[in-house]
């Protein structure tokens, strides 16, 4: 019979040829392996053959259809018994195995100093946060086997082991079936500090918000920038994008920001961001921590005094759903104050200043639909959350006040049209219409009931 060729199936790199010149092969024996696009691909023998010529060798690159040997077909009993139906499937190769013990470093289960220090403080550890806020075998972590930028002043294995992750697990998980964005500061790595790596990793994830408008649930607790990445020139830490794209968040997808103990600088500045701030009553949050205070000349003071409880919830910076309060909800559309109430004294500036004492008391939540002004959005602004529809147009002067004041004639549509509003901060979540605000309203309220009785559902 006539020789025959085997032909490569596509571009690509020889990793290996298994046979020889001589060599009697079976149908469906492997023959050589090719790498193309960082996959190996088996190329099997199409018939039973003795091997002609080779005419490849490891490490050369071939095209597709290029011959690869030469075989004069064979008499055989039948097809040569395989690799694949060797392998045990239960047995994990060293170089799995490899990679399974490098990311199990970085598990609270191998880590049991660091797990013990979060006991010590009546705290968590940001896995086992992430572990109960995410729906089962959801979480996608991104980046879980960087380390800080240190190289150049420690030695790889002790960063492995002490600085996981770069001090940020977070990634991509559903939450109540939900797709979110998830990601937790862990203060037993360089006290929760903001490393090189772990803006890296921030930054691909904010961006991966955007583009599919997941709501983010931050853990903030951390000591802000790292003075101590020495692998990277920095400039002050600030040269990052990270706080231009979480700020960008803002009225694109709902920001829930959780602080459990120390949160300091670029941690608060990402916490302040948030529509919602939730702390423990042991939280200290402050835009500049002990060595930032003290390395300005402002003297010593311990990390709790530094903006505690008492004072971030009275002014307003944090949001607390306290046991046994009702969440608000507010459908604020409306002209604000009217002049033409004559039958008695107007109490109406109570209602501003109770309404502004349920901040930090209970989640409070605005919706607006069509045109809303003065008094009116005073109420809106108030609230944690805003939800309005694409045609509101919102003001703290409505037309009338405007043009009493001397600036004008202005269309009420014109006076703070929702494209305005929503590139600014003010609002939080733009929806089409009433109906897709109330059902945004209900999803948000469900966040505050706690734990609720499992449903009745089949065996799965």
């Amino acid at each position: 019979m006539e020789t025959q060729h085997v032909l490569a199936p596509m571009l690509g790199t020889v990793v290996r040829v298994d046979v020889r010149p001589g060599e009697l092969i079976q149908v469906g024996q492997q023959i050589v392996v090719l790498e193309s696009m960082k996959m190996e691909h088996i190329v099997r023998a199409p018939a039973a053959a003795v091997v002609a010529t080779v005419l490849v060798a490891a490490g050369d690159t071939v095209r597709r259809d290029q011959p690869l040997l030469t075989f004069d077909p064979a008499e055989t009993t039948g097809p040569a018994e395989t690799s694949d139906e060797l392998v045990d499937p239960d047995v994990i190769r060293p170089d799995l195995a490899e990679v399974l013990d490098r990311h199990a470093v970085g598990l609270d289960a191998n880590r049991p100093e660091a797990v013990r220090r979060r006991r010590d403080r009546g705290q968590r550890t940001a896995r086992e946060n992430l572990a109960e806020l995410c729906d089962p075998d959801t979480f996608v972590e991104y980046g879980p086997l960087v380390v800080a930028a240190q190289r150049q002043r420690r030695g790889l294995d002790d960063l492995v082991a002490r600085t996981p992750a770069d001090g940020l697990v977070a990634g991509v998980a559903e939450v109540n079936g939900s797709a979110c964005l998830v990601l937790a500061y862990d203060a037993t790595v360089l006290a929760g500090t903001q490393g090189y790596y772990n803006h890296a990793k921030k930054d691909r994830l904010f961006t991966v918000a955007a583009r599919r408008r997941l709501p983010v649930v931050l853990f903030a607790e951390g000591g802000g920038g790292r003075p101590g990445d020495t692998d990277i020139p920095t400039v002050g830490g600030l040269d990052v994008p990270s706080f231009h794209l979480f700020a960008r968040l803002s009225g694109l997808v709902p920001l829930v920001g959780i602080a459990a103990g120390y949160c300091f600088a670029g941690n608060a500045a990402l916490l302040g961001c948030c529509d919602v701030v939730i702390a423990t009553e042991d939280s200290s949050i402050g835009m500049g921590g002990p060595a930032m205070i003290e390395g300005g000349g402002l003297g010593v003071f311990a990390p709790e005094d530094i903006g505690p409880m008492s004072i971030q919830v009275p002014n307003g910076v944090v949001d607390i759903a306290e046991n046994g309060r009702m969440p608000l909800v507010l459908f604020a559309e409306g002209g604000g104050g009217r002049p033409g109430d004559t039958d008695g004294i107007s109490s109406g500036q109570r209602t501003f200043a109770r309404f502004a004492q349920l901040s930090a008391l209970v989640p409070m939540v605005g919706i607006t639909s069509g045109r809303c002004f003065a008094g009116n959005a005073s109420l809106l602004g108030c609230c944690d959350v805003i939800i309005a529809t694409a045609d509101s147009s919102i003001g703290m002067g409505g037309p009338a006040m405007i043009e009493g004041g001397g600036l004008g004639k202005v269309e009420p549509d014109d006076v703070g049209p929702v494209d305005v509003q929503s590139a600014n901060g003010v609002l939080d979540v733009v929806v089409a219409d009433e109906a897709e605000a109330t059902a945004v309203t209900k999803r948000l309220l469900s966040s505050f009931h706690g734990p609720g009785e499992p449903g009745a559902a089949p065996d799965q």
